[in-house]
């Protein structure tokens, strides 16, 4: 009788009625698939001077070079540089004169801060506390931490942080222009922006929102930019 598995064969003899005692007695055989062949090794090179000349492409469409002034370039760096390894790439960014770099986690931030990185970092998840412990902490106290508020809760929060730490906290108030995942109402963020005129331990040093689909769709795009505008209208 042979019974079969997906990856495993089981040989206990040929028929129910042949199978002697010492076949019963023996361990079953056990036939497994060949292991598939190993694939070539891959790597991916990435070419810093085309990095440099990115950034200054980035410059260039903000009407921006190192002498002026105007908006500033911060450059996402999360997930380890979307696996180009963020250490490397942050450092060259620092060097090309990117004024700020982003991360989502702590556990992101904390680490180009362990590897000699002095830009600003803005940490963009919804962060809560932080402890006097943390390598970070430092960090806070220079303001150099930058953070991402997504709601009047956590706007709260922050000021907390600060008011025990005795620190003005900069923060960027995130607006919901249609994502619809994260980020602050119309109503919310206008009552949030009122709220950080009062607040010792806040400072305002931006607005953000996210783009829904910003290559298929650029209708609402467009439409997510007019939203954001007339917020800042209210600034």
């Amino acid at each position: 009788m042979i019974l079969e598995s997906q990856c495993v064969r089981y040989n206990y003899g040929s028929s129910d009625d042949a199978l002697c005692p010492s076949c019963l007695s023996k361990e079953p055989t056990v036939i497994r698939p060949p292991s598939p062949p190993r694939p070539e090794p891959s790597w991916l090179e990435i070419s810093l001077t085309r990095l440099d000349a990115n950034v200054a492409h980035f410059r260039s469409l903000l009407g921006q070079d190192r002498a002026s002034g105007g908006a500033r370039l911060c450059a996402v760096v999360k997930a380890d540089a979307y696996c180009l390894g963020a250490q490397a790439i942050a450092q060259r960014l620092a060097r090309a004169g990117v004024e700020m770099l982003a991360v989502y986690s702590l556990s992101q931030a904390r680490e180009l801060v362990e590897a000699g990185i002095t830009r600003p970092i803005l940490v963009m998840m919804p962060l809560r506390d932080i402890d006097r412990g943390d390598v970070l902490y430092r960090t806070l106290l220079a303001g150099r931490l930058h953070l991402m508020v997504h709601d009047r809760d956590q706007l709260r929060q922050v000021a907390d942080i600060g008011t025990r730490f005795g620190c003005a906290i900069p923060v960027h108030l995130f607006l919901d222009t249609g994502l619809c995942r994260e980020g602050m109402s119309d109503s919310d963020f206008r009552e949030a922006l009122a709220a950080c005129a009062s607040m010792r331990t806040i400072r305002l040093a931006g607005v953000c929102s996210h783009l829904a689909d910003a290559r298929g769709d650029v209708a609402f795009c467009e439409e997510q930019l007019e939203r954001l505008t007339a917020a800042l209208t209210s600034l």
